[in-house]
């Protein structure tokens, strides 16, 4: 078990993003977290670039102090694109240990260590109900969201899947031990990207 918190869009900057972290702790009943993300790189529906800038470094700062102290092991970002990553070696040599962002086969990495929310796409993308999706979990005799989390495992991500239903969860998890996909069946999903 990873112990991850995030710095919400509203605490960002040095001083609240510090309190933020004190009071995640203190909610969470520990000493150490073992990764805490900045959520998002400004304000919420901020287009004020320059503020929000000076806002990402404050908490950058806060949360490398925080790192320093022993209260974080590992930090990280969320949402960030490489516009944000880049910026970052302006103000520090420590970049993020994880980027979190939105990864399942229409929307993959350019290269960068992910962990994946939403590995399974939105209902609404119908990722699940994709023909070929379907015919390689058929051929595998996998439900398509075991494929795609496997597709996930194989590329070395850490895949986050939600639900509230204990059937899927337990078939999610049996996905980590099936067995693997070829090279072509990996290929196929990779070429779903859109």
């Amino acid at each position: 078990i990873t112990v991850t918190t995030k710095v919400w869009w509203s605490d960002m900057g040095y001083e609240k993003t510090r309190e933020s972290v004190s009071q995640s702790l203190q909610r969470l009943g520990a000493s150490t977290a073992d990764l805490v993300l900045l959520h998002w790189p400004g304000r919420w529906l901020s287009s004020d670039a320059r503020s929000n800038r000076v806002l990402r470094e404050g908490s950058w700062k806060a949360m490398r102090e925080l790192q320093e102290e022993g209260r974080i092991n590992e930090i990280g970002v969320s949402n960030f694109t490489i516009r944000h990553l880049e910026e970052m070696l302006l103000y520090t040599d420590a970049l993020p240990a994880v980027n979190q962002v939105e990864v399942h086969p229409y929307s993959q990495d350019r290269g960068i260590s992910i962990q994946a929310y939403s590995p399974l796409a939105s209902g609404q993308l119908q990722l699940l109900q994709d023909p070929l999706l379907l015919e390689v979990a058929t051929s595998k005799g996998l439900s398509p969201a075991q494929v795609v989390l496997k597709w996930h495992l194989q590329r070395g991500l850490t895949p986050v899947a939600k639900t509230t239903s204990t059937r899927r969860l337990k078939e999610n998890l049996i996905s980590k031990e099936s067995p693997d996909l070829t090279a072509s069946e990996m290929d196929v999903l990779a070429s779903l990207d859109r």
